[in-house]
């Protein structure tokens, strides 16, 4: 059980590089995940949200990898560090919201819960 949800964390890992970090297309107009509209109307440079997006969503990722590969081989550490991945992964969200990311939203309070 837990070399699956080693795998799990893994892909996880993979899904939030694949959110974050594609450069926002002007000419096709897409969904730009990297856009906070809570921290631009506060005061904060777009560029400079962008470059948060991208870091935290970076170490967000590098933690699933962490604790993916930290389950599968047993390791009994691998649950804390799931769920400050999935926290701050739950922060990211919350900051950058958009309709579409409802369901990483879940899956991060999952990933708690499960861990807890």
């Amino acid at each position: 059980m837990t070399f699956l949800a080693g795998l799990f964390l893994l892909a996880l890992a993979f899904v939030h590089l694949a959110i974050w970090l594609p450069p926002f297309d002007e000419r096709r107009r897409t969904y730009d995940a990297r856009y906070s509209r809570l921290l631009v109307e506060r005061g904060l440079d777009v560029m400079t949200a962008r470059r948060a997006a991208v870091l935290t969503a970076g170490v967000v990722a590098l933690l699933f990898f962490v604790s993916g590969f930290a389950a599968i081989r047993g390791a009994t550490w691998s649950g804390p560090t799931a769920a400050g991945a999935a926290a701050l992964s739950l922060a990211l969200s919350v900051l950058y919201f958009q309709p579409w990311l409802s369901l990483l939203l879940v899956v991060d309070l999952a990933v708690i819960v499960a861990v807890l």
